[in-house]
């Protein structure tokens, strides 16, 4: 069944251009990295790390031998902090195309499996080579699942949303998880100013007050 599309009642225009995002499936779909696939559903809990400003106060909570989905800067926030990635429960989830995200990547962690969008910036996927690599589609504009019909038919289409939180949501769904414990997804800043809870390089946002 199609998707309903929701009205937005603000602009939100993609950081690239869709025919810039389908040269990059174009060329990510060729490195022969592995698919995501739907697995049946289980009662472990996902433990889903954005990097918000609350997770200064909330990592401790987290625990390191569950399983685990990062993103952005979080997963080398909680390394710094101490803890340990688990292989085959540790996940790091990334949809962004622009090139500056690679710092989330500096280093690679061989125990972490990396579940990357088909959008992601191409040079990613060198940083990768010999790691744990998941490929997924993420419907990123009206041409997307024409696109992935014709040149990567009988594999997943998420509609995961425009940010990686709601991307890791669905995407941990897939996996077969139903049930979440969130930790950083604030979407606001903190006392101090601060939009995330480590350095980020990313646009600087400006404030919206609450209504």
């Amino acid at each position: 069944a199609l998707m309903k599309q929701i009205d937005v009642p603000y602009p939100m225009p993609p950081c690239l251009s869709e025919e810039k995002r389908e040269e990059f499936m174009a060329w990510n779909t060729k490195l022969g990295f592995p698919r995501l696939k739907k697995m049946q559903q289980h009662a472990a809990i996902m433990q889903i790390i954005a990097y918000g400003p609350s997770l200064k106060n909330t990592w401790q909570e987290i625990d390191p031998h569950g399983f685990v989905m990062t993103m952005n800067g979080s997963l080398n926030f909680l390394i710094e902090k101490g803890m340990q990635p688990v292989a085959g429960k540790w996940f790091h989830i990334h949809v962004d195309p622009r090139s500056h995200k690679m710092e989330a990547f500096d280093p690679p962690n061989h125990h972490v499996t990396y579940l990357m969008a088909s959008v992601s910036n191409p040079k990613m996927f060198w940083r990768l080579k010999g790691h744990r690599v998941v490929l997924w589609h993420a419907i990123s504009g009206p041409n997307t699942p024409n696109w992935v019909s014709r040149n990567d038919p009988n594999n997943l289409l998420v509609g995961a949303g425009s940010t990686v939180g709601l991307c890791s949501l669905h995407v941990s769904g897939v996996l077969g998880f139903y049930h979440f414990e969130i930790f950083g997804m604030d979407g606001s800043f903190d006392k101090e100013g601060n939009r995330h809870a480590g350095s980020h390089k990313g646009m600087e946002q400006g404030k919206r007050p609450s209504v």
